[in-house]
């Protein structure tokens, strides 16, 4: 199964056990004109869904390959990546997700993407480089973004000092 298959099956899983969702990773940054290679498809849901996700998944030949109490990593037909919103912001960055086209899927906001590009270098310092040229990447597409939302998502990870020399560095070039 291709991406775009992958995609649409994800999709329609979801949409059919009610769980609400919204694009994060590459194909949320393909959606902001940032190009990046990817093998799976990440998407943020509910805490509260995790559950009702493994059954669904589970049912469609999904198998887990590696959780935690942050993410569901299923591997099958395709590679499917599951971040558990916990936070207040997390869950915000759902409720606040907008339906992108073609595929009618909701996606997170830019400073969203930022905050959890954050989450994502602070959990697992190996990711720092690539998650902070995609930052990058962002405020260099985007630079009148509410930047008060990113500080927001940057103090949770002691991390705002990184966005300001990030921002500096796309002014500059």
């Amino acid at each position: 199964m291709n991406l775009k298959e992958l995609l649409v099956s994800v999709h329609a899983a979801l949409q059919d056990a009610h769980i609400e969702h919204a694009l994060i990773g590459a194909f949320a940054m393909a959606h902001y004109g940032i190009q990046r290679a990817t093998g799976d498809i990440d998407f943020l849901i509910d805490e509260i869904d995790k559950k009702n996700t493994v059954i669904t998944f589970e049912k469609l030949g999904f198998k887990i390959f590696h959780q935690t109490d942050e993410i569901i990593q299923f591997e099958g037909p395709g590679s499917i990546d599951f971040l558990l919103a916990k936070r207040e912001l997390s869950l915000k960055m759902l409720q606040e997700a907008k339906v992108i086209k073609p595929f009618n899927i909701k996606c997170i906001s830019i400073e969203g993407l930022i905050g959890l590009k954050i989450q994502a270098y602070n959990n697992d310092p190996k990711r720092e480089f690539q998650d902070k040229a995609d930052i990058l990447s962002l405020i260099e597409q985007y630079p009148h973004m509410n930047w008060e939302q990113v500080k927001l998502y940057a103090d949770l990870f002691n991390a705002w000092k990184d966005i300001l020399e990030l921002k500096q560095k796309a002014e500059h070039d």
